[in-house]
């Protein structure tokens, strides 16, 4: 699809693993919602502020794998999951 000389949107990669990431994070908090009425006030903005700080870190790693290696989007996305086995 492209020359192996052209340089890569890696600025895209960043938004892209960001979005999936705050997604998926989102996802899991809503999921907690319904008990966090008797959680202390500290862990509840820990639990509302957690899409958006791994959502960082995941769009941080999908970049810096995706230049590093020079990977295409999806093997960076894929390379920057946390729990990847040997």
């Amino acid at each position: 699809m492209s020359d192996a000389g052209s340089p890569r949107p890696y600025g895209l990669y960043f938004v892209a693993g960001f979005i999936v990431g705050t997604f998926a994070c989102g996802v899991a908090s809503m999921a907690l919602r319904p008990f966090a009425d008797a959680w202390p006030v500290p862990l509840r903005l820990g639990v509302a502020l957690a899409p958006f700080v791994l959502g960082l870190a995941y769009g941080a790693r999908a970049f810096a794998f995706g230049r590093a290696e020079r990977l295409g989007l999806g093997a960076a996305m894929k390379r920057a999951l946390p729990f990847q086995g040997p």
